[in-house]
């Protein structure tokens, strides 16, 4: 399911770039089911960037037709890196 997550527990910042954008946030290990966190670890992942419109934009699915959220096959993979100091 999906489920918007306050600012104050999943920070988050984007910014323009000459190619795009790029983004980083926050992702508490309390949001993540039965997940075996360790770096290396590869995960399903996609993310949905609403507009307040029609339109959405999703990281890894590119077919209109498909809706990522029911799909899992439809995202794309993630690696763990380790913790940072």
């Amino acid at each position: 399911s999906i489920i918007a997550f306050p600012e104050k527990t999943m920070p988050r910042a984007g910014r323009k770039t000459p190619r795009g954008w790029t983004m980083e946030w926050l992702i508490p290990a309390t949001a993540l089911r039965e997940a075996d966190l360790k770096p290396g670890r590869v995960l399903g992942f996609e993310l949905q960037v609403d507009t307040g419109t029609n339109v959405f934009y999703h990281w890894a699915n590119d077919d209109p037709r498909i809706r990522p959220s029911t799909h899992p096959s439809a995202w794309g993979e993630i690696m763990l890196g380790a913790p940072r100091d």
